[in-house]
Formats: structure tokens, C-alpha cells, sequence
């Protein structure tokens, strides 16, 4: 019995892994090599793989959001707070530029900020001192 592989089975193989570069192939093989649709979740869990690789996360939402992987499937508040998260903690020279880059983002693609994306954009502010510029 030979069972073909589907979105359900690739969405748990990228969320047992808990290597980055691992989901991020995944992705590439449901994608390219079996040529099927990733669900909303798919893209999520492999954004989460990477969130200690903040470059990883903004290259692929940046990619997700230009139509280069999908054309339907948009980033969802869940996927920014990703990014956010990724951004907040990485301790990186500008990160709270990054942040406030990704509320605006949000907001140009009529993604509802919630309190989550503000706490995280605020951690990266904080750390520079830049505690208000989320806010306004």
C-alpha cells in the first residue's frame, strides 16, 4: 500500500522538525516537487521553524507577500507576529526599524495588528529606547 504524500503530511513533517533549514526544504519539495497548494498553516509552521533566523523569516514573508510562492495565500496576523517575534529577539542592529517596517506592512495589506504584534514590536523598541514609535 503506497500512500501519496499531502499538505496534512508535509504541515506535520515541518512541525516535528525542529531544524530550520529542514522545514524550509520541506516547503520547497511540497511546492516544487510534488507541485501541491501549502495551506495558511504550512507557511506559519515554517516561518516558526525559522524564527531564530531572523533574515530567513522576513526573506520568506517577503516572498509569500510578492506572490512568489503562491498567488492566493497572503500572510495572516499570525504570520507577522512571526516575524515579529524573530525581529524583537534577535538583538540585531536596527531591529525596531525592522518592526515598525512590519506594522506597516500589516497595515498596507489590511492585516489587523493585535496586541500581540504591538507587545513584540514594542520589546524591539524598547531596547532602543524607541518605546513610542509603535504607537503612533
Amino acid at each position: 500500500l503506497r500512500v501519496a504524500p499531502n499538505v496534512v503530511s508535509f504541515n506535520a513533517a515541518i512541525h516535528a522538525t525542529d531544524d530550520w533549514q529542514v522545514a524550509l526544504r520541506l516547503l520547497e519539495m511540497l511546492l516544487s516537487r510534488f507541485r501541491l497548494q501549502p495551506d495558511l498553516y504550512s507557511f506559519n509552521l515554517a516561518l516558526a521553524a525559522c524564527r531564530e533566523q531572523w533574515t530567513v523569516v522576513l526573506s520568506l514573508l517577503t516572498q509569500w507577500r510578492q506572490g512568489l510562492l503562491v498567488s492566493k495565500l497572503r500572510p495572516d496576523v499570525v504570520s507577522f507576529n512571526t516575524a515579529l517575534a524573530a525581529v524583537s529577539s534577535s538583538g540585531a542592529p536596527g531591529d525596531w526599524t525592522r518592526a515598525i517596517d512590519l506594522l506597516e506592512t500589516m497595515r498596507e495589506d489590511r492585516v489587523p495588528p493585535d496586541l500581540q504584534s504591538y507587545s513584540r514590536a514594542l520589546d524591539a523598541c524598547s531596547g532602543a529606547r524607541r518605546w513610542e514609535e509603535p504607537l503612533g
